[in-house]
């Protein structure tokens, strides 16, 4: 029993240092937007109105899914530590038909290839923000007795496609893009 007991403050020690790891590299991560938007200031470069408008819904995504996981944390909440995965998902998806848009406009003549360098970046630095919460989600669902594994959940709901998984996709999807 004393075994048992040690092992669970072990493995709770570990998933808290898990998380303070990965709130650090999130505020790194928030550090990087507010460089870009200084860098954008310091320029006199203006985002177009598409491309600000684009980059809002993927500001939302991320900040609703800091959130999410936020509660899922801190109430420890396993099927809310779910939502996660499927929302980052779809965060990654926006990032990628972002990145698509502006080189649309950029052949088009209505951006600007400098733009294109912190959109990149600002992108970037989000989708990192989503892979902490990516992570945390992950070691949530670790804490559990079933203690299925990183590699071994991030495989199953990304190659499998669970019924459960493309629905909470599909959900995010709609909230979230921008068609």
């Amino acid at each position: 029993m004393a075994l048992l007991f040690a092992s669970l403050i072990a493995a709770a020690i570990i998933v808290d240092f898990v998380c303070i790891k990965i709130y650090v590299k999130t505020n790194s991560a928030l550090f990087l937007q507010l460089e870009n938007a200084q860098e954008m200031q310091e320029k006199g470069l203006q985002m177009s109105f598409e491309g600000n408008s684009e980059i809002m819904f993927l500001r939302r995504a991320v900040t609703d899914l800091v959130n999410l996981t936020v509660q899922a944390l801190s109430n420890n909440d396993k099927e809310l530590a779910k939502e996660i995965e499927p929302l980052e998902e779809v965060i990654d998806d926006l990032s990628d038909e972002l990145k698509r848009r502006h080189v649309i406009r950029l052949k088009e003549g209505r951006c600007t290839i400098e733009m294109g360098f912190v959109l990149t970046d600002m992108t970037t630095s989000l989708e990192r923000i989503a892979d902490h919460c990516s992570n945390i989600g992950v070691s949530i669902l670790e804490s559990s007795e079933e203690n299925i594994g990183r590699h071994a959940y991030l495989n199953s709901v990304k190659k499998e496609d669970t019924k459960e998984f493309q629905e909470r996709y599909e959900h995010y999807r709609k909230l979230y893009f921008f068609e």
